[in-house]
């Protein structure tokens, strides 16, 4: 027995030293280290960390506090001291500032007491990158607050650089699990992230009614680099509430401000009850976000101080969701330049779910990709758009929530050189309603049982809009529709070389597919209407065109069974080369000479034709189907007169 102890006292003698100086060594609560050379100092050993610091000197030590500690001076902790807490240990500040140049090793648990005008403050490349808000007193338990706690730990780290952010280092302040209440908003001047466990399992909640915007991302000062939020919920205290729970503002290149070279990023958020509002930004990320309930779900704007030369620029928003908004899902409001909009949707907000607002000024290259919305009754619009330049859909989609019947799904009113890719819209009034505005493509767009125009153009500002295109798009019938696929409509002003290329205008049997009256030099290339029976696929294809006088109208369409009409004046039909195997319908609208003109010396087999000569008539209902039977041969095969009683005289020949 006594052998065994003999053997114990030993090992416990040669463990000592290796608990007290080793690189692997553990604090052991009974023991004092006094030698300042020491691996470890102990706080106990002085009177305060002013002479604890001042006697280590440039020694490499772990200043161990391990008791409570006020400071009796500002303290400067340099990069060879490692300050490190036991358990319960606290540091009071009184007026006094702590400054930690050095590691830091502490528990998330108190250690810090900021009750004066003291500050903790982390500063130099050795020091911490991550704080805890529990440091300073913060308990995620739903009912203490907060944001004193959280203000403090973001204000205790320092700006870091860009490549810090790279190296996966840098400004970060870790919330636990569990619900952290503040009762005033938390200001983030510098390039800090605030991170939790999960959108689940970390909520920042608001309580009270002094809460402006929560989280308020300010980089007035021109330093800002990255930060932001992450892995966590931001809850606001009332669904009434008409704030914001995340602000970012003046991260721009405003005035003399350094250009940044990159934005917060909002990533793997909650927000309920406040959405996300945004200044002046550059170059930032949104992405993975649900937005519950907001008053506005995303609102951007440039150039808040008028004239400042401020624009928000290079915004990626992706996979955002945004569910019942009292207001506006998306609100634009001026000067937003090179932004995406990606993978997202709006749900059943209370008023226009994405609105861009022209206010004089613009917006420019701004990009949709793959965005739905839902219209609830009661709201007219889908997507209200004014102004932007060089606008981008792509892939977007809107449909009402209920049988309600919205105005418009697509609002678009002065835009410019925009495109418009594979979108749909079904259920409402006017699927794409484009008002003053030229130099825009749609391709591979579709509307879906729309009540009155399936893509409608309108001048009202007695300008002149030119070459807006359309390329494979079409209207499809559903029930009974209204009267137009595609229609031109000029209240004051005028469009000029609208392109119809390869579009179906499936409208019902008393509507009409494409009514161009209004664009004298429209041009409908293998365009077609479907008016058949129940399905759009019925065979033979017959499309309504409603074409404008003055000028002559080409007829390059190839499918079989069209019928063309006139409008407001004498309208003149010129027939394709080699009409072999085509088939036309044209019919008096207006009562107005309808001119049929074959391809030069081509022959229209009728009562007194010879080679090239056309035909005619000015009795609205007349009309005359010509078949080509050959390469340079027109077959008249039905005619009809507008009284029910065709006479020989109604068509003649025109030359």
């Amino acid at each position: 027995m006594k052998k065994y102890l003999k053997f114990f006292t030993i090992l416990l003698m040669l463990s000592i030293p290796t608990i007290c100086f080793g690189a692997r060594a553990q604090y052991m609560p009974d023991i004092v280290v006094t030698e300042p050379g020491a691996a470890w100092t102990d706080i106990r050993s002085y009177t305060s960390i002013t002479a604890a610091i001042t006697d280590i000197g440039a020694t490499q030590s772990t200043l161990l506090i391990s008791e409570d500690e006020t400071l009796i001076a500002s303290v400067i902790v340099p990069a060879n001291v490692t300050l490190r807490f036991t358990q319960g240990s606290v540091i009071t500040l009184g007026a006094f500032d702590l400054t930690i140049v050095g590691p830091f090793n502490a528990g998330r648990t108190q250690v810090f007491n900021e009750n004066s005008t003291g500050v903790v403050s982390f500063v130099g490349s050795v020091a911490v990158p991550v704080v805890f808000p529990e440091w300073w007193g913060a308990v995620a338990d739903d009912s203490t607050d907060c944001a004193a706690a959280i203000q403090s730990a973001v204000d205790s780290l320092p700006q870091v650089s860009l490549s810090s952010w790279d190296s996966g280092s840098g400004g970060k302040v870790s919330f636990g699990t569990g619900v952290y209440k503040i009762t005033v908003d938390i200001d983030i001047v510098e390039g800090i992230l605030l991170e939790g466990q999960g959108k689940l399992a970390t909520v920042i909640q608001a309580s009270g009614a002094n809460i402006d915007h929560m989280l308020y991302f300010n980089g007035s000062d021109g330093e800002f680099e990255m930060g932001g939020v992450r892995d966590m919920t931001v809850a606001n205290y009332s669904d009434s509430n008409q704030f914001p729970n995340i602000q970012i503002s003046s991260f721009g290149a405003c005035g003399t401000d350094t250009i940044k070279e990159r934005g917060p990023i909002i990533d793997n958020v909650i927000l309920l009850y406040g959405g996300i509002e945004i200044y002046d930004a550059m170059y930032l990320t949104i992405r993975d976000i649900f937005i519950s309930e907001p008053y506005v779900g995303i609102y951007i704007t440039g150039q808040t101080d008028t004239g400042d030369g401020c624009a928000s620029i290079g915004i990626n928003i992706d996979q955002c969701e945004i569910y019942g908004a009292r207001s506006y899902g998306m609100h634009f409001v001026k000067f937003n330049d090179v932004c995406r909009i990606s993978n997202s949707t709006v749900w059943y907000s209370e008023d226009i779910p994405i609105l861009f607002e022209n206010a004089g000024t613009y917006h420019s290259w701004i990009l949709f990709d793959h965005v739905d919305v839902n219209i609830i009754p009661g709201v007219e619009y889908g997507w209200k758009v004014e102004g932007p330049i060089r606008l981008r859909l792509t892939s977007c989609h809107v449909e009402p929530s209920s049988t309600n019947v919205p105005d418009y799904g697509f609002y678009l009113e002065n835009i410019t050189r925009g495109v418009f890719s594979s979108c749909y819209v079904q259920n409402v009034e006017y699927g794409y309603f484009l008002k003053n505005s030229d130099y825009n493509t749609f391709y591979g767009c579709t509307a879906f049982g729309t009540d009155t125009a399936g893509f409608y153009l309108t001048v009202t500002d007695a300008a002149t809009y030119f070459s807006n295109s359309f390329q494979s798009c079409n209207v499809i019938r559903y029930g009974e529709l209204g009267a137009y696929g595609f229609q031109i409509d000029e209240t004051s002003g005028d469009f000029k070389r609208t392109y119809f290329d390869s579009c179906w205008g499936g409208t019902d049997t008393n509507g009409y597919g494409f009514d161009t009256s209004s664009d004298s030099e429209a041009t409908l290339v293998a365009c077609n209407d479907e008016q058949d029976g129940n399905t759009i696929n019925v065979y033979p294809i017959r499309a309504r065109f409603i074409l404008n006088a003055n000028t002559p109208h080409t007829v390059i369409y190839s499918e079989y069974g069209s019928n063309f009409l006139n409008s407001d004046g004498a309208v003149e039909f010129d027939l394709p080369a080699d009409p072999t195997g085509l088939v036309y319908t044209f019919t008096v609208y207006n009562a107005s000479n309808l001119h049929v003109d074959p391809n030069g010396t081509d022959q229209i087999i009728y009562a007194g034709c010879v080679a090239g000569d056309r035909v005619l008539s000015s009795t609205v209902g007349d009309s005359i189907t010509l078949e080509g039977i050959n390469s340079s041969t027109w077959m008249v095969t039905s005619l009809s007169a507008g009284d029910g009683d065709f006479t020989d005289t109604v068509w003649t020949d025109a030359n």
